[in-house]
């Protein structure tokens, strides 16, 4: 009986050790890359406010994916800082930063060729922007807006050299959980002053749908491919 008990103990153990030996492994063969560059949203909103907006905003796009193994899964993350700057309200908007966040998803890879690859990810979003414009001389409306729901992201990766990369890819963001708070400021002698909240909270028949394309540089470090570009 003690033969058998340490025999399968040391059964257990070997196993234990090839499968952890095979995730050291499998965490050791790695592609991952950060870049940065140039992005223009497209988002269209639907509210009280804004019904049937859309919104133009150019600005930064950082992403960040790190894929694992020969299966290419692993994690990602993609920040957008932009400026919104064209709109079909007619209405002349303060300038203003729009944030638009795909948190900590799944990503995905598909290696074409040794310098090529496709990626593809999802996760939750959450977009903020606060939009403001004069409506009389003394008077200013303030639109501010939180978004939440999924995002995607799609997209080509080129090895250009040994550890720089090229981009090409979209951001696709469907928000369907949408808080506003519309307020009126009035001009008087002391400067603008908050007068009244028209309109605050969950609202249940607001969407922003965000598509936005980009283009950007990076650093890439790939432990997988040994063909890589020198």
């Amino acid at each position: 009986m003690k033969k058998i008990t340490i025999l399968f103990a040391v059964l257990i153990v070997g196993i234990n050790a090839t499968g952890f030996s095979e995730q050291q492994s499998w965490l050791s063969q790695q592609d991952m890359w950060f870049s940065a560059g140039g992005a223009f949203g497209n988002y269209f909103i639907d509210g009280a406010e804004l019904d049937n907006t859309y919104l133009g905003s150019p600005g930064l796009n950082l992403n960040l994916y790190s894929l694992f193994g020969q299966r290419n899964i692993g994690l990602f993350f993609n920040y957008g800082i932009q400026v919104p700057v064209i709109s079909n309200t007619g209405k002349n908007y303060d300038l203003s930063v729009q944030l638009d966040f795909i948190l900590l998803g799944i990503g995905f890879g598909y290696d074409i060729n040794d310098n090529l690859k496709i990626f593809f990810g999802v996760g939750p979003n959450l977009t903020n922007f606060t939009l403001s414009y004069s409506e009389s001389s003394n008077s200013k409306l303030t639109d501010s807006i939180l978004g939440l729901g999924i995002g995607g992201d799609i997209g080509l990766k080129y090895n250009i050299s040994r550890f720089l990369c090229l981009n090409i890819g979209t951001t696709l963001v469907w928000n369907f959980a949408v808080s506003r708070e519309i307020t009126t400021e009035l001009l008087n002698d002391d400067g603008w002053r908050l007068i009244r909240t028209e309109n605050s909270g969950w609202e249940n028949t607001n969407f922003i749908i965000g598509i936005k394309p980009y283009i950007s540089i990076g650093f890439y470090f790939d432990t997988r491919n040994k063909n890589v570009l020198k």
